[in-house]
């Protein structure tokens, strides 16, 4: 879910069985961090998988309304976002996905994905704020960043340049910047007489 709809761990914890609607196949909540209220449209795999695990896996008759309960005892709402996180993990090392600290492949990269994802196939800036919640594009804009197969495509070719050449014609690895106006190169020969006076 958190690949697919890009939530954060805290609104998918907090989710409640009254925020889903199947006939719509969206879900509608208040965002924990911002306050806003948000739709979520379900992806058809998404939305069954979501299906299955609350008539097949979810415990019964625990009077609670949130969709994600723990398995064992008290089957009570998941306490915090730290538990998502463990089980997040633990599925990445039975996937064999190696983590280092900070290396981005935490459950709120899924976020990054997804905002990447929809820059790529050609989604307007506009439209990954309004998915993931934000209130304006500046936060969206840090995943243009992630975007490195486009921004390749921005770079310029310089692998057909051998060098380039001085005023005299002469090849050089070396870039020949223009001097700046009114300044020459050598120094006029009145100057040069007087510094040879002044280290006398």
């Amino acid at each position: 879910m958190g690949a697919t709809t890009g939530l954060r761990a805290i609104d998918i914890i907090r989710m409640k069985l009254a925020d889903i609607d199947w006939r719509k196949g969206e879900i509608k909540l208040v965002q924990s961090k911002t306050g806003r209220t948000t739709h979520v449209l379900l992806t058809k795999e998404t939305g069954e998988a979501l299906k299955d695990y609350i008539l097949n896996a979810s415990p019964k008759e625990t009077g609670c309304g949130e969709v994600f309960l723990r398995v064992s005892a008290p089957k009570t709402e998941i306490p915090d976002t730290t538990c998502i996180g463990c089980m997040f993990r633990s599925c990445q090392e039975k996937a064999g996905i190696r983590r280092q600290p900070f290396d981005g492949k935490g459950f709120h990269g899924l976020r990054r994905r997804l905002a990447k994802k929809l820059l790529v196939s050609g989604s307007p800036l506009t439209t990954v704020p309004q998915i993931l919640g934000h209130d304006d594009t500046d936060p969206a804009r840090q995943y243009l960043s992630l975007d490195t197969d486009d921004l390749r495509e921005c770079a310029l070719d310089f692998s057909t340049m051998q060098g380039y050449r001085t005023r005299t014609g002469q090849s050089t690895g070396k870039l020949l910047l223009p001097e700046p106006s009114g300044v020459t190169r050598d120094p006029p020969e009145r100057m040069r007489m007087s510094s040879q006076r002044g280290s006398r």
